[in-house]
């Protein structure tokens, strides 16, 4: 089935779910036991089918987006006792195969493909200049969750085109682009990545277009 009649099937399953309920909880007011128990059972059924719909559409979602929603649900983590260490630096690095200390926006950019289910992570997206292997393709038109490069060797997820303070705008008239980073400074940091202060964390930063070296999609 495609999105579209994934979408359309979910929300059938989802009327027929609210009207068996009502039709029992009438039924179950009224004493109708076995009616009640007909629409108990027919509820039942609207419940697999919206689960098995739900995980069905999850399932076709791009491999881009879900890489974001893990990206985004790092937002706020930060370095802590050094550079490039911390409970959960250190988790990120090392599910990339790195060691703690290391830089990591790209063991995060690792980190996040690898959770979403892609099947072409290679441990050498860790080095920015060699994210571009097999499977991976470059892209004028970046979408939620491509990967961005930047020209001062450090990469993230793209976001959003923007304007200079980080508001949407359409990308004819963009002259930013957000992005969710890790191994980076905070909104008010400098355009560059991985200070030495051990302060860097996940955030969603806005960069000039023109610090941009080229967007990666990961195709499955």
């Amino acid at each position: 089935m495609s999105k579209r009649q994934l979408q359309a099937s979910l929300a059938y399953w989802r009327r027929v779910h609210r009207w068996n309920e009502k039709k029992r909880a009438t039924a179950r007011k009224h004493g109708h036991h076995k009616a009640a128990h007909r629409y108990g059972k027919r509820l039942g059924k609207a419940v697999t089918m919206i689960n098995r719909r739900k995980s069905q559409l999850e399932q076709a979602r791009p491999i881009r987006d879900k890489a974001m929603d893990v990206a985004e649900s790092l937002i706020g983590v930060t370095e802590q006792g050094g550079n490039n260490v911390g409970p959960v630096v250190s988790k990120i690095i090392r599910a990339a195969g790195g060691v703690p200390g290391e830089p990591w926006c790209g063991d995060m950019v690792i980190y996040c493909y690898t959770l979403a289910g892609s099947r072409l992570v290679q441990r050498s997206w860790a080095a920015v200049r060699y994210m571009l292997t097999g499977g991976v393709k470059r892209t004028t038109d970046p979408q939620r969750g491509d990967i961005v490069r930047f020209k001062f060797d450090h990469t993230g997820l793209f976001d959003y085109w923007s304007d200079a303070d980080g508001n949407r705008a359409p990308k004819s008239q963009a002259t930013h682009v957000a992005s969710v980073d890790g191994n980076t400074g905070g909104k008010d940091a400098k355009d560059r990545s991985d200070s030495t202060s051990g302060t860097d964390g996940v955030h969603r930063k806005v960069r000039a277009k023109s610090l941009v070296s080229d967007y990666l999609r990961v195709t499955r």
